[in-house]
């Protein structure tokens, strides 16, 4: 096979458009804005805010739920026993 055997078609040329469609929750914050937010970066950035502020409140709740186990302390009088397999219960002196 020779070079002279290939052939070229370099007629008519397809172009394909990639126009990528905004999501739509950034039109949404564009929109809701009221004209503060020009761009689809700004709105990127205001979202990614949101998400960096939400994850450092779950943050913050979550690591309260772990708290200070409670404390028995009894009247005047009694004591806290702690019997095995059984909830804690008063007991007089």
């Amino acid at each position: 096979m020779s070079n002279g055997d290939v052939q070229f078609d370099l007629g008519v040329e397809s172009r394909q458009s990639f126009a990528v469609k905004k999501p739509k929750i950034v039109e949404w914050v564009m929109k809701v804005s009221g004209g503060m937010i020009k761009s689809e970066t700004q709105a990127n950035y205001i979202l990614l805010g949101f998400v960096a502020v939400g994850g450092v409140v779950i943050f913050i709740m979550l690591s309260n739920l772990g708290g200070t186990k409670p404390k028995f302390e009894a009247p005047a009088g009694y004591h806290v026993v702690y019997p095995k397999n059984a909830p804690a219960r008063l007991e007089k002196i």
